[in-house]
């Protein structure tokens, strides 16, 4: 973990009210232009910090001063892009927790195998082994499942398809979600075999 003294001691921020006093608005917090100047040095510091624990080999300390240079590069994004750096935080703190992408992956399947099955009233068309489609309800949570996995995949056979709009919607976000997913399990895994 992470020293936070350490953290504490490279972030330095004056303390001297003298040279602050003209750096507050009239409501009495820092002026917009202070706030980035501020979050770009920690910025800077967490990186140079991260450098430093990459070259020393103590991987456990880079992982959180990477995270902490992600948390304040996202804070100085423009807001189009901080749902993005929220998104890598939470399915895997940047990439360097790959237990956590996986339980973002099984969050997803189950997610949306739920929402297959609350959409399921004549929104799929079922293809049987002679292949005539008919509309009936998949009707049971392994189908949901199974329908969740292969479009998570993106393998897409084919026998189950949605019909509603909405349905084909969620699909289409959830096969989204399975490349994004896989492949940052990908790259968090690779790292944390290349680092020895």
């Amino acid at each position: 973990m992470l020293n936070t003294k350490i953290l504490d001691h490279l972030f330095l921020i004056p303390n001297n009210f003298t040279l602050l006093k003209n750096k507050f608005d009239h409501t009495g917090f820092l002026k917009n232009d202070d706030k980035k100047k501020i979050l770009k040095n920690k910025k800077d510091q967490a990186k140079l910090l991260c450098d430093s624990y990459k070259k020393n080999g103590e991987f456990e300390n880079e992982d959180s001063a990477w995270v902490e240079f992600m948390k304040l590069s996202g804070k100085l994004s423009k807001w189009y892009i901080k749902p993005f750096y929220y998104l890598f935080d939470i399915s895997g703190k940047f990439g360097t927790k790959p237990e956590r992408i996986t339980i973002s992956i099984f969050f997803v399947l189950i997610f949306n195998a739920i929402l297959y099955g609350i959409f399921d009233k004549v929104n799929f068309v079922l293809i049987n082994t002679k292949g005539f489609m008919f509309n009936q309800e998949i009707g049971s949570i392994w189908n949901y499942l199974y329908f969740s996995v292969v479009t998570f995949l993106t393998i897409g056979y084919g026998d189950i398809s949605p019909l509603h709009w909405l349905s084909r919607y969620i699909a289409g976000v959830e096969g989204f979600l399975g490349i994004f997913l896989v492949a940052f399990l990908t790259i968090s895994i690779f790292r944390k075999f290349t680092r020895n």
